[in-house]
């Protein structure tokens, strides 16, 4: 069994948050580009920027409010590379 030495497994931890804040990032900065008026969710209309979500608006909004918010949003995110990372 290989020992891990204290500098190596903060340097992975680190590597491992930064990778995952980046992602995060890049999942935000795609809602809020998607947000064209700022209201804090994407309408049907203003999904139409993304041909994915455009295509499973009706399935993303969970809560059939014709609106996706954030967190169905990081939905759709993890359901969609779950699919590619897939095929």
């Amino acid at each position: 069994m290989k020992k891990w030495s204290i500098p190596s497994i903060v340097i992975g931890l680190s590597v491992a948050g930064w990778v995952i804040a980046s992602e995060v990032k890049s999942r935000d900065s795609e809602f809020l580009r998607l947000d064209v008026n700022g209201d804090g969710y994407v309408s049907a209309e203003e999904s139409l920027a993304n041909a994915a979500l455009a295509q499973r608006f009706a399935k993303t909004d969970r809560d059939h409010d014709s609106k996706v918010d954030a967190n169905e949003f990081h939905d759709f995110v993890q359901r969609t590379r779950a699919v590619v990372a897939n095929n």
